[in-house]
């Protein structure tokens, strides 16, 4: 017989009190449950309590903390706004929060003008809050979730529906859709579990770091929870980069500043290169060469069906004489039997004269 026992944690809700929330970054009404250590026998509590704690539940963003009873003078028995609960339940907050709260005033200001004690402290923050959540939830082994729950319980109905299928189908191969069903259910199953960590870093951690630290803006070094190295003990390829960008970004300032303050000047120049750019798009070619005069021709000649060879190059002969005559034509090369019509095919029928122009500035 499978026996279970052991400890758990049991919650007991006491009410409803106002607090400040570090990832929603203002006063927000919180639920306080009260969880206890006790012994269980098939998941029922009995035995011996091991001890207790408080934990605050924010009702905004459902991000738990670790709190004290003894800190709140009062719990309402029901939801209030936060300003309500505070002054209800915490009523030396003013005090107890005084710090904070005016730390978030200079954030929402400028986030650069912090100490840099209260600004590093203010980056690790949610870090420390989220940090403990996260081992109570993967602390305990294999976890569980909706989609999770969906692929156990495809690892049932697969094989019933698969089964059903071959044996309207295919009746002779139905042990081998229930055994197909099972392999899928179990595929899906695994594959689910090992996506668990990725959804919760997903839709639970990032969301809730990006709210918590966007007001502060922080440095890649201050999310990596080290110092940043000082500019003169960075390799020469940093030194120099820096270097040219600062320069760089200093002409751009300065090209900026005088730019908006002579700006009527700027919209005169701004308007002549306009205007310069219309007058040489009318008056300048589009090509280097005008694609109306490439400096030569091309003449298909087509006799008609079963005409011979010969017919076709005195065609091509006359052809070549009298377009020879013609004004600004240098030479005609004449081809007898291709047909550019129909792909140079060999044909003998047809013929084709390329015909060469002299030079365009003769030509006029």
């Amino acid at each position: 017989m499978l026996l279970v026992w052991g400890r758990r944690w049991y919650g007991k809700r006491l009410g409803y009190v106002g607090e400040f929330c570090e990832i929603c970054r203002r006063p927000q009404p919180f639920t306080l449950t009260k969880m206890t250590l006790i012994g269980h026998f098939w998941y029922l509590p009995m035995g011996t309590h091991y001890g207790s704690v408080h934990r605050g539940r924010c009702l905004q963003c459902g991000t738990e903390i670790d709190t004290a009873r003894e800190r709140y003078g009062n719990v309402a028995r029901r939801k209030a706004p936060a300003r309500e609960l505070l002054d209800a339940t915490f009523p030396n907050h003013e005090q107890v929060l005084k710090a904070r709260l005016e730390a978030e005033r200079v954030v929402r200001g400028d986030p650069r003008a912090l100490a840099p004690e209260t600004r590093d402290r203010l980056v690790d923050l949610p870090f420390v809050i989220l940090s403990p959540i996260t081992e109570r939830r993967f602390g305990k082994g294999t976890q569980m979730d909706w989609p999770v729950g969906l692929a156990l319980l495809s690892v049932v109905l697969l094989p019933i529906l698969l089964d059903d299928a071959a044996r309207a189908v295919a009746p002779d191969h139905e042990g081998t859709a229930v055994l197909a069903g099972v392999l899928i259910g179990l595929g899906l199953t695994v594959w689910q579990i090992a996506m668990v960590t990725g959804r919760w870093k997903r839709h639970y951690l990032l969301p809730r770091l990006r709210t918590a630290l966007a007001p502060l803006k922080p440095t890649q070094a201050e999310l990596w929870l080290r110092p940043a190295k000082p500019p003169e003990q960075r390799n020469i390829l940093a030194r120099g980069f820096n270097k040219t960008y600062a320069y760089a970004e200093a002409g751009y300032m300065w090209l900026i500043r005088h730019l908006t303050a002579y700006s009527g000047v700027t919209v005169v120049i701004g308007l002549l290169i306009v205007a310069g750019a219309l007058y040489g798009i009318a008056r300048i070619p589009t090509g280097f060469l005008p694609l109306e005069d490439q400096g030569y021709f091309i003449a298909a000649v087509q006799l008609p069906d079963g005409a011979s060879l010969e017919r076709t190059e005195a065609a091509m002969k006359d052809v070549s004489t009298t377009l020879s005559k013609v004004e600004g034509v240098q030479h005609v090369v004449a081809v007898s039997g291709v047909s550019v019509l129909d792909n140079s095919a060999s044909l003998a029928n047809a013929g084709v004269a390329y015909i060469i122009l002299t030079p365009w500035n003769e030509r006029g």
